[in-house]
């Protein structure tokens, strides 16, 4: 199995410069599949230290090249900061409109350069937003879709409640500029309050925890400047979570034509089986099939259920990836 981090300059955006994980086979592997992140974790989440999971690893274990693309903005991939054009410090940065020329740029990379006939594509939570809008936009260009803990338009009080404005409910808060500081420990009351039992162990091991958290640190080489030390993520990713979650999606599901799999964590507050629900109505896909992960929530990539979550992929990817 072979290691690797890649730089992919962007054709678009002449001062960014993006990055990819990748594992692959040892052999030459025609078949790939494309990992697009969230809103906080950049890519490290699909390859993280042992002992969590390392969903690049698996997948190239049955035969896939499998890249996890850092997104403008987060991770080794370029952050703009003040004066580079286009960029305003005050307002949200990175919107899935914005990102869909990344992963553009990351997919004529892995054909053009690495020689790739078929790509898959996997997104998680806001990346399934970035991923639908490519998907929708350019029909054909993936062989088949992961929507994994996905975000459409099923309204969501609890994300509102975090989201909005306090003196106007009906816009994002304004408070909000290019990016935001998170701490290791408000990741991991993130994590804690998506699992409802008392008891956090039951869902996902120490060791696990202390691993991402770790990652997310390292992951922005800024993160030592603060006290305590804290990572930086675009906020343009909330923007389109305030869309969704007001009940605008923010692209057409029914101009999605390649198999998708659906799959979330029952626990999971926040692609809630109501959106996923009424996404998989929505979604023009002749084949498209809903799976949930029993006791995961909405990391349950990284949790005890990882199995099962890895199972549905892997049915999913090795019979409609196709060559």
């Amino acid at each position: 199995m072979i290691r690797g981090r890649l730089s992919v300059p962007s054709r678009s955006a002449p001062w960014l410069t993006l990055a990819l994980r990748a594992v692959a086979p040892a052999a030459g592997a025609k078949r790939a599949v494309l990992l697009l992140h969230g809103a906080t974790l950049p890519g490290f989440l699909f390859d993280p230290r042992p002992p969590a999971r390392s969903l690049l690893a698996h997948l190239a274990g049955l035969g896939f090249a499998a890249y996890a693309l850092d997104l403008r903005g987060f991770g080794d991939s370029t952050r703009p900061e003040a004066g580079t054009p286009g960029f305003d410090p005050a307002r949200p940065f990175a919107r899935a409109v914005e990102c869909i020329a990344d992963v553009a740029e990351a997919l004529r990379f892995l054909r053009e350069e690495r020689g790739h006939q078929s790509v898959a594509m996997m997104g998680f939570s806001w990346g399934t937003v970035v991923a639908g809008c490519y998907a929708a936009a350019n029909p054909g260009a993936v062989s088949s879709l992961v929507l994994y803990a996905p975000i459409y338009a099923e309204p969501n009080p609890g994300w509102m409640l975090l989201l909005r404005d306090p003196a106007d409910p009906s816009i994002l808060n304004r408070s909000y500029g290019a990016y935001r500081w998170t701490t290791a420990q408000a990741l991991r009351d993130r994590w804690d309050s998506d699992i409802p039992v008392a008891d956090k162990k039951a869902w996902r091991s120490d060791e696990v925890l202390a691993s991402v958290l770790e990652g997310a640190l390292v992951c922005d080489p800024k993160s030592g400047e603060r006290s305590p030390p804290a990572f930086r993520s675009p906020n343009g990713p909330f923007a389109d979570i305030f869309e969704a979650f007001s009940g605008r999606p923010l692209y057409d599901a029914a101009a999605i034509r390649a198999p998708v799999l659906i799959v979330r964590g029952e626990g999971d507050s926040t692609a809630t089986e109501a959106d996923a629900r009424r996404l998989l109505e929505a979604l023009g896909s002749r084949i498209k099939l809903s799976r949930t992960v029993p006791q995961g929530s909405h990391f349950a990539l990284l949790e005890r259920s990882a199995p099962v979550l890895y199972q549905a992929c892997e049915e999913f990817l090795l019979r409609f990836a196709l060559t």
